[in-house]
């Protein structure tokens, strides 16, 4: 959410000066807090401050591990096998994203958005 990533990078702006042109682009894929998968669904000041845009993904994935367990904790297994969809697609338009808009000095990647970048 554009609006949550840019309180979060605000002290980071800050610390680069005014002259800083801080772009935030967003995943396409609309984020649903699934209960057994998801750590928490979004907190209240997350909620605030996204006011009241939706929360954003660049891609899914899966997993080969059965287990019923907090989707983070397998993908942090090494014995588990994560299958990304959509990821080479999110790559493509983040590169065509910066050819277009470009020159891009420096990229921040956040969640999985640093899988992208």
């Amino acid at each position: 959410n554009e609006n949550l990533v840019s309180f979060q990078l605000s002290g980071f702006k800050q610390a680069l000066g005014k002259e800083v042109d801080l772009r935030v682009l967003e995943g396409d894929m609309a984020w649903r807090y699934q209960e057994g998968v998801d750590n928490h669904d979004a907190d209240p000041m997350s909620i605030q401050l996204s006011k009241g845009r939706e929360f954003k993904v660049w891609f899914e994935h899966d997993t080969d591990d059965p287990r019923e367990r907090i989707d983070f904790f397998k993908q942090q297994d090494p014995g588990v096998q994560v299958t990304y969809r959509g990821a080479e697609e999110a790559a493509e338009r983040f590169l065509r994203h910066v050819e277009e808009e470009g020159p891009v000095d420096v990229v921040v990647g956040l969640f999985e958005g640093s899988i992208v970048v």
